[in-house]
């Protein structure tokens, strides 16, 4: 356990301790609420998964507590962040580029970054398990029942059998959720799965792969088909090795022995010069599933455990962890007693279409990428590799461009009707209800800068304006929500984006949820009425937010 120890009845029980549970239960606990997490497993596996922290997984990060400076420090530095490599092995023949997604600093004040999943989670279990209001329980769920409000959960810890009483359950427990399928919640399946192998490998060849580096390598020489991950790099010139994931198809029936794998790794790599240690097999399907819903009750689903994605595109864990930033504040509101329980209806449906989006985003950038591989496999196992037209090896090269950047949909989603995002591989920043609050640096002294989100107030809505500071407290005044507001006169130098918001008229406002995304925009505080009676439908009823600005 951890070091907290809480009553016999938390606020909320979290089961399962991977990104989305641990991050979603940090941001609950910063909320005031009492959080317990039951999780299986004593220790984690080691085994790279997801390596793609995006730029609003580290803003709900900062929003949580986490140490984010920490993440960027342990993430790949800039040389093995910018390209996917098209080649015949690790060695070989050099085929092409795919410039790695680009975020500009207008966008986001934290560009995505590239560390491994164990890496951040080892950096935010540390967090966790030292929290007052977490409480860390090592044991497996095993059912819940709701009993007059209280949701009673049944786990094995320590051989034992007990009971939890919270009032909220999150099933955060991963693609085979024992909480989804106890609460009888069947999954959608998109596509056809596809049987793959994922072979840990440690290898001394930073220095040798300096001239090439990249995130991930896409290999066609058709005795080694499939991708290299890059996951973790040695310190230069005290460490020259590389941790990596060499992933390929299989048929599903037969596991390969290890023997075999060893010798696929060394082709892979093509240098008999180079030493390394296969550490793990990992035989995984990839599926595209998503929960037909993410609540039943007082229990709700987040993460792996209501969408698995495919990794093409790294959008899953990300995916996972906006969910909980989308249910923290809501769950907080309505314990706390200025929301109703119909708010809590809103998750489903603002996130699963979310879910949806990026799910066939994610298969998409799968079958756009094998059909890719097993062209040029082709064209190098008849010999004719070298002799495709320079116009067409581009084309097969480019076309997986799509899947490794889809800034559209990890900036520019929203909630509430009409917002589709219509292309995903470009972003252009909005202030339409629903959207997330456009980046702009705020002058908060006489030199510090902080990026506006940060001072989005996680405990209640914000209500951003440009002057006329006193009427709009005045107006605001005694509302039964929490309310502040923060003046941006003077501190925004950025004139786009004060016209972009309809902050560049003095009075207006820009009403923002905890969680980031425009509630409401307004002329001036006479405005206050028709806002606050659409905040509070929002917050009794769990209706979308209006869409239009109010005058």
């Amino acid at each position: 356990m951890s070091n907290a120890t809480l009553p016999a009845e938390s606020d909320v029980l979290v089961v399962g301790a991977g990104p989305a549970g641990m991050v979603t239960a940090a941001l609950l606990e910063r909320l005031g609420m009492a959080v317990r997490i039951l999780e299986r497993f004593p220790s984690r596996l080691a085994l790279p998964k997801a390596h793609v922290v995006g730029p609003v997984t580290l803003d709900i990060c900062v929003q949580a507590g986490l140490d984010v400076d920490r993440m960027s420090a342990d993430a790949h530095p800039p040389e093995w962040d910018q390209f996917v490599r098209f080649a015949t092995r690790l060695f070989g023949e050099q085929l092409g580029t795919i410039a790695y997604e680009y975020q500009s600093p207008e966008w986001t004040a934290r560009p995505r970054i590239n560390l491994s999943q164990p890496r951040f989670e080892a950096i935010v279990e540390g967090d966790v398990r030292q929290r007052p209001g977490i409480e860390w329980v090592c044991g497996r769920w095993t059912g819940a029942q709701v009993d007059k409000g209280k949701v009673v959960s049944t786990a094995t810890v320590d051989d034992r059998q007990v009971q939890f009483s919270s009032r909220y359950l999150i099933g955060a427990d991963g693609a085979n959720s024992a909480v989804r399928e106890s609460l009888g919640i069947s999954m959608h399946t998109y596509g056809q799965p596809s049987h793959q192998i994922n072979a840990h490998v440690v290898a001394d060849m930073r220095e040798q792969l300096t001239d090439h580096p990249a995130v991930l390598y896409a290999l066609v020489d058709p005795e080694v088909a499939g991708v290299a991950v890059i996951h973790g790099l040695g310190e230069p010139g005290h460490d020259n090795t590389i941790e990596w994931i060499c992933g390929s198809p299989y048929d599903g029936e037969n596991v390969p022995e290890m023997d075999t794998i060893v010798d696929r790794v060394r082709k892979v790599i093509g240098s008999d010069d180079i030493g390394f240690e296969v550490l793990k097999l990992s035989p995984w399907v990839l599926t595209a599933r998503v929960a037909d819903q993410f609540q039943a009750g007082p229990c709700f689903l987040i993460g792996d455990a209501a969408h698995r994605l495919p990794p093409t595109g790294g959008l899953g864990m990300n995916t996972a962890i906006q969910d909980g930033a989308n249910l923290a504040w809501k769950l907080a509101a309505v314990i706390h007693g200025w929301a109703g329980e119909a708010l809590l209806q809103s998750y489903s449906t603002e996130r699963r279409p979310i879910a949806i989006a990026n799910t066939l985003r994610s298969l998409e950038n799968f079958e756009i990428h094998i059909q890719a591989l097993a062209e040029l496999a082709t064209a190098a196992l008849d010999g004719t590799l070298h002799t495709m037209a320079a116009e067409r090896l581009d084309n097969l090269v480019q076309q997986n461009s799509i899947g490794f950047n889809s800034p559209g949909l990890q900036l520019g989603y929203g909630y509430g009707p009409n917002q589709e995002v219509a292309d995903a591989t470009s972003f252009t920043p909005s202030a339409a209800v629903g959207r997330r609050l456009p980046h702009a640096q705020v002058k908060t002294g006489a030199v510090d800068v902080v990026p506006i989100i940060d001072l989005v107030d996680r405990a209640g809505f914000t209500v951003f304006i440009q002057g006329a500071a006193d009427p709009w407290r005045e107006a605001s005044g005694g509302s039964e929500f929490p309310v502040t507001i923060v003046d941006l006169a003077g501190a925004v130098a950025d004139q786009g984006w004060l016209e972009l918001t309809g902050l560049a008229h003095e009075g207006a406002a820009l009403v923002v949820r905890p969680d980031g995304h425009i509630a409401a925009k307004a002329a001036g505080p006479q405005s206050w009425p028709g806002i606050h009676s659409s905040l509070r439908n929002h917050l009794q009823t769990g209706q979308p937010l209006g869409t239009e600005a109010i005058a």
